[in-house]
């Protein structure tokens, strides 16, 4: 019935969860900035903000800025593309667009994946102070983030110069693609992945083993640990899942993935809530308040 199918050209893929999971994102993203916000009432009033600027809440406030970026394109999603919707018989629905726009909309849906940069960089100087006793100015973590985003920036300006049209089936149907860049840029990805949990995991057992009470940690390790495991759990089960092929993966990992999922899809609220109910020198703060 048509000459050329939404794949042919570029074109937002508007699917049957598609609006149910932006509003679910952004009520719960708009949860997330008023809980961040309190704490941070309760924590610069005391100074523990100070304290913890360059890991806790340098995490939460990189957090913040992917998930409120996210948030915003939940927003177009629902008041700009629900509108403008078309019903491509057999194909789905869909939404006309550019190849620039595509490939924005791609790149800005995996932003809450860098997360684990900014994990990775805090936990790196975390384990070299406490292993080798060396200190590490903060300056230099700052250095690490504006090297590594502005390589990400630089990746999508090539993207534009060089790339070529390429089809997909995430959020749009053709975008701009760089494939060998892409391929590096995802293993460098996995390859940074597992930084975060086992630096964090060795400086517990290291504190446990030697019965440390470090006071300065104030339970930021179990922080990390939690936070950057949760996408490790989700990249490995899916991984393991996808070699199952027809068959139905065992329920444990279903039920990790699903749990792991969840947790992304959320991330920011779950971040915050980790924060107060891990990291001790917030959560005092928190209690004072209420006591």
């Amino acid at each position: 019935f048509f000459s050329e199918t939404p794949y042919d050209s570029p074109h937002f893929i508007i699917r049957t969860d598609t609006m149910k999971m932006a509003w679910l994102n952004v009520i719960f993203s708009w949860i997330g900035y008023a809980f961040f916000a309190f704490i941070l009432y309760c924590c610069v009033k005391s100074g523990v903000f100070f304290k913890r600027l360059h890991d806790v809440f340098l995490i939460l406030i990189f957090a913040f800025a992917f998930d409120f970026v996210e948030m915003r394109m939940h927003l177009f999603f629902i008041f700009e593309l629900g509108e403008k919707a078309e019903q491509f018989w057999r194909w789905g629905t869909f939404v006309p667009t550019t190849l620039g726009a595509c490939t924005i909309a791609l790149y800005l849906s995996f932003l809450n994946f860098f997360i684990i940069y900014v994990e990775a960089i805090v936990s790196i100087r975390r384990f070299i102070i406490s292993f080798f006793r060396i200190t590490i100015p903060a300056n230099l973590v700052y250095i690490s983030l504006g090297i590594v985003f502005s390589a990400k920036i630089l990746f999508l300006i090539a993207t534009f110069l060089w790339g070529e049209a390429d089809s997909s089936s995430l959020i749009c149907t053709r975008i701009y693609g760089l494939r060998y860049p892409f391929i590096a840029w995802v293993i460098v990805w996995m390859l940074t992945l597992p930084i975060a949990p086992i630096s964090s995991l060795l400086i517990i057992i290291k504190r446990v083993v030697k019965k440390e009470h470090d006071n300065q940690d104030s339970g930021v390790s179990v922080l990390l640990l939690t936070s950057s495991l949760s996408m490790a759990v989700l990249f490995v089960s899916f991984v393991i899942s996808s070699s199952y092929y027809h068959r139905d993966p065992p329920l444990v990992l279903t039920a990790l993935r699903v749990v792991a999922s969840t947790f992304q899809d959320f991330r920011f609220l779950f971040q915050c809530i980790l924060a107060v109910v891990i990291v001790d020198d917030i959560r005092s703060e928190i209690i004072i308040l209420f006591s």
